[in-house]
């Protein structure tokens, strides 16, 4: 009995020890791969702005971008986004120098 108990043991450490080598392997190629101090061209970046739309997507998912409409990513006028903390200012469009917000999130 302390020979099977032994064994197996043996067998879960062994197994912790290939999914520790893994999951650092696997680690250590996503650190090479995604490097933040190393900047990026247009063919090396890993998300690309859809010609289309202009909404960026993973490149290599293309076919995320099929079904989404041409005026997706379309506004109508301009919208400045800014925290509740940030001064007011007055809109680059309005005429009269106050802010003109249309949108119930700003």
């Amino acid at each position: 009995m302390q020979h099977h108990y032994a064994d197996m043991l043996h067998k879960v450490t062994a197994w912790i020890v290939i999914c520790r080598e893994v999951k650092n392997r696997q680690s250590s190629n996503l650190t090479s791969r995604v490097q933040p101090t190393k900047a990026r061209s247009a063919e090396t970046a890993l998300w690309v702005p859809h010609p289309r739309t202009g909404i960026y997507y993973p490149r290599g998912f293309e076919w995320v971008m099929e079904d989404v409409p041409s005026s997706a990513a379309t506004f109508q006028q301009t919208y400045w986004l800014r925290s509740g903390d940030a001064e007011t200012a007055s809109s680059p469009t309005s005429t009269d120098g106050t802010a003109a917000f249309d949108n119930p999130f700003l």
